[in-house]
């Protein structure tokens, strides 16, 4: 019997990576020994173990399914493995002080994958929290609508529901358009957003003729005023402080801390 203990120690000592987790100060170590060990290093989970009671020398090896070696932790998991976010995501779920927050990186302004994240928050109603980080240079408006419609209804549907919108480098054109979009909008005080009045390039719609000049200026004030006017509602400045702000092919650039001024951020990063 003590040959064997020493073989089952011996054998528990390579899987641990470590020194054995029991020993007998005097004399040789048994069978019973070895597994006693054992089981007093699993009675140190607190009865989070599902298998300690039927822990015997021949099935030890299951323990390390849900521990590590050497110091026989628990192995870290991650507990939102159960949600399987659609493929076209690249978020993450993340607890966020008690609550369920769906994280999401926005770079490109792709539509589709807001569309397809939102519709699986749907699914998932317990999810009532949102953060994007915004990091773009912009793109198409029409494509930044359809994001801030997609989100705006999301939000209506639940009082409870929270957009995070936030910045720590670069916020600018659509993507400063949906940066708005947020409840709270947090930026760091060294990001940079931008504003600008709207380009007519990449709208196939517009005739091209040579009277074409007014009706493209005529669908640019349309499209600038639209905007305009919904920026002006989430911030502390007026629809015609912005317009003043951008006319002439001027650009607003601010940073995070002029942002928090304007009321265009809610609050600082840090």
């Amino acid at each position: 019997m003590k040959k064997y203990g020493i073989i089952l120690i011996a054998c528990i000592s390579m899987l641990l990576g470590s020194a054995p987790l029991y020993a007998v100060e005097t004399g040789t170590p048994t069978v019973e020994d070895a597994v006693k060990g054992l089981k007093e290093a699993l009675e140190k989970d607190s009865g989070l173990c599902p298998v300690k009671k039927y822990l015997k020398a021949d099935n030890v090896e299951q323990c390390f399914k849900c521990h590590t070696t050497g110091k026989f932790n628990l192995k870290e998991s991650d507990p939102f493995e159960k949600y399987k976010l659609p493929v076209t995501a690249t978020g993450r779920l993340f607890d966020n002080n008690g609550k369920t927050t769906m994280y999401y990186q926005l770079s490109d302004i792709s539509d589709d994958a807001i569309r397809d994240i939102f519709a699986w928050l749907e699914w998932h109603p317990e999810i009532i929290y949102v953060q994007i980080e915004i990091q773009s240079p912009g793109g198409s408006l029409m494509n930044a609508w359809r994001i801030v419609g997609v989100i705006e209804r999301w939000k209506s549907q639940d009082p409870t529901r929270v957009v995070e919108t936030r910045v720590n480098g670069f916020a600018a054109s659509a993507g400063f358009l949906i940066f708005m979009v947020g409840d709270i909008r947090t930026a760091s005080p060294t990001a940079e957003l931008m504003w600008h009045e709207l380009s007519i390039s990449g709208y196939g719609y517009i005739k091209q003729s040579p009277s074409s000049s007014s009706e493209q200026a005529r669908i640019l004030n349309h499209l600038q005023k639209t905007t305009n006017e919904y920026i002006s509602t989430k911030c502390n400045m007026t629809e015609d402080e912005i317009i003043n702000a951008v006319k002439d092919g001027k650009e607003l650039w601010i940073n995070g801390k002029e942002a928090l001024e304007l009321g265009i951020a809610t609050k600082l990063l840090w």
